[in-house]
């Protein structure tokens, strides 16, 4: 009868033990305190958002939703753009940007759009960035160093870092242009590009 009770009762540890290493290997008990307990919350979040997303969604509509919630769904008309005047005329948005939205890693996406009948940037370069340009409506010509280029929808031109480019409006309609920089870039480039033109347009 004694040695039953004993092998009960180590059988009921034995188990005890292996709850707790489950228990443990979970991460449910993990994370230490203070501000490293805060952290591994923190990554264990983001974690499960990440398993999250690898889900698959039941329809179109979860689609929109969670894209919302999670900031990667952007309406282009809903972001107030930037514009500028001539010789330069045409509008900047910032669509997505690490530092407008910290879940943006790696890139810079902007949509130019180009004044019809003349509207163009300056020729210039940038130093440390590439950049994709995707031609998405509108008519035009482009200059990737001291090659032209005729513009139309579904044409894409990179310009590497350094290597100067610009682009013209020639026809009636707005001439749209997806911009994605890699690596990303300040967005204090637009007021740059705001300087630029009205230094330009002061010129006798």
């Amino acid at each position: 009868m004694t040695s039953t009770l004993l092998l009960s009762r180590a059988r009921f540890q034995i188990h005890l033990v292996v709850l707790l290493v489950i228990v443990l290997a979970s991460g449910l008990s993990c994370c230490p305190s203070g501000d490293e307990a805060a952290q591994c919350a923190i990554a264990d979040c983001k974690a499960k958002e990440r398993a999250a997303r690898q889900q698959p969604p039941s329809s179109l509509s979860n689609i929109i939703d969670e894209s919302e919630k999670r900031g990667g769904y952007v309406d282009f008309s809903e972001v107030q753009g930037c514009k500028i005047n001539k010789p330069f005329e045409r509008e900047l948005k910032v669509i997505m940007s690490p530092d407008v939205d910290p879940d943006v890693k790696g890139f810079t996406l902007l949509v130019s759009t180009l004044a019809p009948n003349g509207g163009c940037t300056d020729m210039h370069s940038h130093a440390s960035e590439g950049e994709l340009m995707i031609f998405m409506s509108g008519r035009g010509k482009a200059w990737l160093d001291k090659e032209e280029y005729a513009l139309k929808p579904g044409i894409a031109i990179y310009a590497p870092p350094g290597v100067p480019h610009k682009t013209l409006n020639t026809g009636d309609n707005p001439l749209m242009i997806a911009c994605v920089f890699v690596p990303p870039i300040d967005t204090g480039y637009i007021q740059k590009n705001v300087a630029a033109a009205q230094k330009a347009g002061s010129k006798p």
